[in-house]
């Protein structure tokens, strides 16, 4: 290979391996705001067990696999790391642990969450502001989704989706009926043994609850319904829009399937090698993005609506192969224009792994169809985003004797990226730090 192509190689074999910093798998909290029988503030906070792991080193024998021991054993450390990430004002409204309730577990779609209740000494009605902090320092692109809820369960303000570190956000008032916890979980003890998922803090230390490492074998049918009222139909949506925009923004291995798949076109190449031009150009990179817009489209309904459920330990592998195979047909070109239905059938596979922050807010039909809307859309405004980019990117090269070379280079780095990512998830072991 001439000099010039083996910098354009490595130059690109860089920016395809960036996405490298980033997880493919979505980091989120689910957040709960309420009031209690006496009108008082209650919280509930699923966390990652995978996440608290880094942050907290729960895996004391470093074998990557977190027993029930390792977690029980360090119960109190969590709550209070959590508390100290859920800063609320004023001061005097501090989260304190539930000792009620102690740490529960629930499997959720993407893995196994520490469950958290805490208390405060400030009423409700008094709308104190949040300042979320968790994995600040440890993950930017971690999220934590946040509804408040009234006294009958119900969220009583738009899904809130926030960063670590960013501006606190008032919590929408929820005056108190006496009818109990509103909307957060307060079952017995009898109720904590019995739900799917939760594992009360008697359990036997020698049981395994979840690998650290990966995604467990879960599918999205076996996450558990939510133990409080189910939100009402006509529940405020419009956070789901921004939480779409994030979730494609920071999934690497669909951006790379992406990016990809748009290569040759985006370098000026038709379906058999030759330049192309005007609508040569424009028609099938048109067709490309629309193939797999309406192909994720479809399965992310599915999996939201939990009509049908793929585990992520299939669904993750087989992404890591629609990149393997997008990149190996830019080398060798065997689908030509049957390039547009391979889309498609990729499309349907990232589709499922759209869907995990729905899935996990269990929410009602006529609130999930505006929800998948909104998401929906966040997901195509990024989507566009990155086609936009990458045509940018690349337009000096278009038709251009180096953008052979650049192809080359950036499909073998982004093939090689990917097989990476598929023996990780195929054999359960860590090699890349995403």
């Amino acid at each position: 290979m001439p000099a010039w192509r083996a910098r354009c190689a490595a130059l690109l074999a860089l920016l395809a391996a960036a996405p490298a910093a980033l997880a493919h798998q979505a980091s989120d909290a689910y957040l709960r705001a309420a009031a209690d029988d006496k009108g008082q503030l209650v919280f509930q906070a699923d966390v990652a067990l995978r996440d608290l792991d880094v942050a907290l080193a729960l895996d004391a024998d470093a074998d990557g696999r977190l027993s029930w021991g390792e977690v029980r054993r360090r119960e109190a450390e969590i709550a209070d790391h959590v508390a100290a990430h859920l800063q609320l004002e004023p001061a005097r409204c501090a989260l304190q642990r539930d000792a009620a309730q102690p740490l529960a577990l629930d499997r959720k779609a993407d893995g196994v969450y520490a469950v958290l209740h805490f208390t405060s000494d400030c009423a409700a009605a008094s709308a104190p502001s949040l300042a979320y902090g968790l994995f600040r320092d440890i993950d930017p692109t971690h999220r934590g989704l946040l509804q408040v809820l009234g006294p009958d369960g119900q969220p009583i303000a738009r899904l809130r989706s926030l960063a670590p570190g960013g501006a606190p956000v008032r919590l929408a008032r929820a005056p108190n009926t006496g009818s109990g916890a509103a909307g957060v979980p307060d079952p017995t003890a009898e109720q904590a043994r019995s739900a799917p998922g939760a594992r009360p803090a008697e359990e036997p230390a020698a049981l395994a609850v979840a690998n650290v490492r990966s995604i467990p074998d879960l599918s999205a049918a076996d996450a558990p319904a939510s133990s409080g009222a189910r939100p009402a139909d006509e529940a405020p949506t419009g956070g789901f829009f921004g939480e779409g925009l994030h979730h494609i923004l920071i999934g690497a291995d669909h951006v790379l399937f992406l990016i990809c798949l748009l290569l040759p076109l985006a370098l000026g190449r038709d379906a058999q090698g030759g330049v192309a031009r005007g609508r040569a150009l424009w028609l099938p990179l048109v067709a490309l993005v629309t193939a797999f817009t309406v192909a994720h489209s479809i399965t992310l309904g599915l999996a939201a609506w939990r009509v049908l459920a793929v585990p992520p330990s299939v669904i993750e592998p087989l992404i890591a192969l629609t990149i393997a195979i997008a990149a190996a047909d830019n080398l060798w070109p065997v689908l030509g224009r049957r390039r547009v239905l391979a889309a498609f059938a990729f499309g349907l596979i990232h589709g499922f792994g759209f869907a995990g922050p729905l899935i996990e807010l269990d929410l009602p039909p006529l609130t999930m169809a505006g929800a998948l809307l909104l998401f929906n859309l966040g997901v195509e405004a990024g989507q566009l985003m990155v086609v936009a980019l990458a045509v940018l990117v690349l337009a000096p090269l278009r038709g251009r004797p180096a953008a052979q070379g650049w192809m080359r280079g950036g499909s073998i780095a982004a093939g090689l990226l990917a097989l990476v990512w598929l023996g990780e998830r195929l054999l359960d072991v860590k090699v890349l730090p995403v």
